[in-house]
């Protein structure tokens, strides 16, 4: 079974914290949930990510990801999104927001039940930008509306 995701642009640290809490609280999978960054957010102070890891350059969470992506102007922030997933136009989509300082939640899941689910508790959350895709179908170039 593949996994689908659904992804999310959070504009402070309160409330990433706030999504990826209400995550682990309805029962995601720390495997699952990754947080995205630039060297240029704010993130750095994200002490409650995934597993309780303090942000830094690169650190990686069991399975799930606290990420900073290369904030460069030659489009490798674009090349990283669409290596997890985003086709291109989602992904300079997103590489805008991050590069504004914002951060990108990404939630996977072998269940597609689980995906509406992840989209409530973002929404709740006030988060925005919010994408839900499946890996094979992200591969060719297509949304998935849910």
């Amino acid at each position: 079974m593949s996994k689908k995701s659904v992804f999310c642009i959070a504009t402070s640290l309160y409330q990433a914290d706030q999504i990826v809490n209400r995550l682990k609280t309805a029962q995601f999978s720390n495997l699952d949930i990754s947080v995205f960054f630039t060297d240029e957010g704010p993130i750095h102070d994200f002490a409650h990510a995934p597993e309780g890891v303090v942000a830094g350059a690169d650190t990686a969470v069991e399975g799930g990801a606290l990420k900073c992506l290369a904030d460069s102007a030659d489009g490798d922030i674009t090349s990283e999104l669409i290596a997890i997933g985003l086709p291109q136009p989602e992904a300079r989509r997103y590489e805008g927001e991050l590069k504004a300082g914002h951060i990108l939640i990404s939630v996977r899941s072998d269940h597609w039940a689980k995906i509406p689910q992840a989209k409530q508790i973002f929404a709740h959350a006030g988060a925005q930008d919010v994408c839900a895709r499946g890996e094979a179908a992200a591969k060719r170039g297509r949304a998935l509306d849910l």
